[in-house]
């Protein structure tokens, strides 16, 4: 079996953020020389001079759930490491996050509760019997390859990950596999990236619609 360190990939996606960019995989490449994977949504080319680090420049403003799917989806290893760009790694953890994987792990990071009870009631056709959804953030996760591609992509901007955690719940599966780990203690986050140097209407994806919206459609293609 390979060493779980060599069975791991990164994926950030990109939107007129190169700085925050090159902050984030420099701090990474102190510690680790996995393969790194850019998803650049920013319509000027990216061109990284990092060993092991892949960019795939789309040309167009992707969206933030699209290009991790994407990305994720491009990987060729068990694990994916999903960071935002204006992360900056201070001590290293992978280790200690992947030494708490299982088979059936989807994802393993800082746990956090979206409560929107009165939103779900609101909608009860497609939410039945929700109001409390335990989500990891995406802003530095490890996901099993495996498991995220049994339940629904991440495919939203703003709340990227939040059909895929939705999806966990309506199976009864979110509580059984996800790990919550102290993740900032090893890094610094600065909620600082894409919608703090844009305007908000350019930050979504052109294509973007409401996560109701696909969420309904998602639902209707994959009943249980």
């Amino acid at each position: 079996m390979l060493d779980k360190i060599q069975n791991l990939t990164g994926v950030v996606v990109n939107y007129h953020t190169p700085d925050f960019l090159r902050t984030a995989i420099e701090s990474i490449r102190k510690f680790y020389d996995f393969p790194i994977i850019v998803i650049n949504g920013s319509e000027n080319p990216e061109k990284l001079d990092y060993p092991n680090v892949d960019v795939k420049n789309v040309g167009y403003n992707i969206g933030h759930g699209l290009g991790m799917d994407m990305g994720i989806k491009m990987t060729e290893t068990d694990y994916v490491l999903t960071f935002d760009t204006d992360i900056e790694m201070k001590e290293p953890c992978l280790e200690l996050m992947l030494e708490k994987a299982e088979e059936d792990t989807y994802a393993i990071g800082k746990i956090y509760l979206k409560n929107n009870t009165d939103f779900y009631n609101k909608h009860r056709d497609v939410f039945p019997n929700m109001g409390i959804v335990h989500i990891v953030h995406p802003s530095f996760q490890i996901v099993n390859k495996n498991e995220y591609l049994k339940y629904a992509p991440y495919i939203s901007d703003g709340a990227p990950t939040v059909l895929s955690y939705h999806d966990l719940a309506r199976h009864k599966k979110e509580k059984e596999v996800l790990i919550n780990f102290p993740v900032l203690d090893y890094i610094e986050h600065r909620n600082a990236g894409t919608r703090n140097r844009i305007d908000r209407s350019e930050y979504e994806s052109p294509n973007n619609r409401t996560w109701l919206e696909k969420w309904e459609e998602y639902v209707g293609e994959h009943p249980l």
